[in-house]
């Protein structure tokens, strides 16, 4: 690109920049951090860069998480997941710069903005508030879904525990654990392939059986985006936690859920 272009498209970024800040601190004051901004409906397509979640990208997402960064707005949920254009799981200032760039047709070939994100998916089933107690009949026949593989991650960070295992619950088993091994992008993060037919609910603990429990997360339901690793925020039993997204970048194998375990009491 010759010097006299490159000049006039950072010239074109800057005025969106200033044009987009004037809009922002335009805003009313008392829309401050109560005016929360978050938006759970995952039945639309979620496209990166489409913070708004209007089905297209445009000159006020890159505003929206200006405002979010301004703590004039909170942007939580698929809003904040669709704005991390960078492939970083925390919004900052390079996610609008990604943005306007691709408005002003810049770098429009190696950037993630305007391409999907996830398809929409039917929600997952409420997890059960209390672990079951006796076993079940085994079912009469297989499972007739195919298989819906999930990779889960665990960041030990907070927790510290000394093994993470994956305690599961379905169709097919009343409750069975699998150990969870230690991903190899991180020296926190553990992980696990599951295949999302098989697992009607589940909860991560410290101890590889069925029969002792010591430290363990609340009950769970398996991501069905990009947000797919749960973090306890301590290491107490049952600690509050929040799921984030983890990008690997590797591809190794993980350990797999199979579909067809038998049922196994639990205590």
């Amino acid at each position: 690109m010759k010097q006299s272009q490159r000049r006039f498209w950072c010239m074109i970024i800057s005025i969106m920049l200033i044009a987009s800040m004037f809009g922002m601190f335009s805003i009313n004051a008392a829309a401050t951090s109560t005016n929360k901004v978050e938006i759970g409906d995952t039945n639309v397509q979620l496209i990166w860069g489409d913070v708004s979640l209007n089905q297209k990208v445009e000159l006020k997402d890159a505003t929206m998480i200006q405002e979010h960064l301004a703590k004039i707005i909170t942007l939580s949920g698929d809003a904040y997941l669709c704005g991390c254009v960078d492939q970083k799981s925390t919004l900052d200032i390079k996610d609008v710069t990604i943005i306007q760039e691709y408005l002003a047709k810049i770098h429009i070939d190696n950037t993630y903005v305007g391409q999907v994100l996830v398809q929409p998916t039917v929600p997952s089933t409420e997890a059960p508030t209390v672990l079951p107690t006796e076993a079940t009949d085994a079912p009469t026949q297989s499972p007739t879904l195919a298989p819906n593989y999930v990779t889960v991650y665990f960041d030990n960070s907070n927790s510290q525990w000394s093994s993470v295992n994956f305690y599961y619950w379905g169709p097919n088993t009343t409750g069975s654990v699998i150990p969870m091994t230690l991903s190899p992008d991180s020296t926190d993060v553990y992980q696990l392939q599951v295949d999302a037919n098989a697992v009607t609910g589940f909860l991560f603990k410290d101890t590889d059986d069925t029969v002792t429990w010591n430290l363990q997360s609340v009950n769970l339901t398996v991501p069905t985006n990009a947000i797919n690793c749960y973090k306890p925020a301590s290491n107490v039993n049952k600690p509050d936690g929040s799921w984030v997204m983890f990008f690997p970048t590797t591809d190794k194998d993980s350990p797999t859920i199979a579909t067809t375990d038998d049922p196994t009491l639990i205590p």
